[in-house]
């Protein structure tokens, strides 16, 4: 088999040019254009330099806007969060901590205190309880707390007497005695009495138990164990006992008919912190 080398020419100006030849024309011509620069301005420009620039400039401004965008991505995207945001208070997050046998608190844990009208309750909510028993009383209602914190070892010995009640109570064994005493007590740690937040208040006047009943969310606080609830609580309902879970959270918890034990759950399939 023979094969034949072919060379591709082109019109120039009415001449036909092999490729080699074309390469040669138009090296010429950019060294006649360079003449010229260096005629008129003194300086030798290299051949090819103004394409170099441009390519770099045009690659400098590329890198750029990338820059620019992942910043813009990072640091405004919508879930971006400060760093104070993020680090809450370790005390809030007792705010929605629900307490009970499965998720009981340690023998330690006291929180900041403070005594409001002879009743110790947790700092965090001092405030928004005082705005309450003021608002009562503007109301003409009497609205008197009658207990708040509860320690670890009071909660344990109020318990163990609840305990001996039950078990001398005819056909009650040891099991039914303590199942029974915990619906109406909580044994130690398993109350949320022990977090300050929790308060009971005297209910013998009705205005008292409507006033609660009708503004308690205004103020950050809760019924905490309601008729509709017992199955999921598993206390014995209290018109009574409020929970102070902040102003926020209380009015989500009544729009949303829930429970602590069940906003709970919502807040951690949003992937929300509790």
């Amino acid at each position: 088999m023979i094969l034949y080398k072919v060379k591709t020419t082109y019109d120039v100006g009415g001449s036909r040019l092999t490729n080699e030849e074309k390469r040669r024309y138009k090296s010429s011509k950019r060294r006649r254009r360079q003449a010229v620069v260096a005629a008129e301005t003194g300086r030798i420009v290299p051949i090819g330099t103004g394409r170099k620039k441009a390519a770099v400039i045009g690659g400098a401004a590329l890198v750029l806007v990338f820059a620019v965008a992942f910043a813009a991505v990072y640091f405004f995207r919508p879930d971006s969060k400060s760093e104070a945001e993020n680090e809450a208070p370790a005390q809030n997050k007792m705010l929605l901590r629900v307490v009970n046998r499965s998720n009981p608190l340690k023998s330690d844990y006291v929180p900041e205190l403070t005594e409001k009208d002879g009743v110790k309750v947790c700092s965090d909510m001092a405030d928004a309880l005082g705005e309450m028993l003021e608002a009562a009383e503007q109301s003409g209602i009497e609205l008197r707390l009658v207990s708040g914190y509860v320690s670890y070892e009071e909660q344990g010995a109020l318990f163990q007497a609840k305990l001996e009640e039950f078990r001398r109570l005819p056909d009650f064994s040891e099991v039914r005695a303590q199942a029974e005493a915990a619906k109406l007590v909580p044994g130690a740690g398993e109350s949320e009495a022990q977090t300050g937040l929790l308060v009971e208040f005297d209910i013998s006047d009705d205005s008292a138990a409507v006033f609660l009943e009708r503004d308690c969310v205004k103020y950050g606080f809760v019924r905490r164990y309601t008729e509709e609830k017992e199955d999921i609580t598993k206390i014995k309902p209290s018109r009574s006992l409020y929970r102070y879970v902040s102003k926020e959270h209380a009015v989500k918890l009544r729009s949303f008919g829930m429970c602590l034990e069940e906003y709970e759950e919502y807040l951690s399939a949003q992937g929300a912190a509790v």
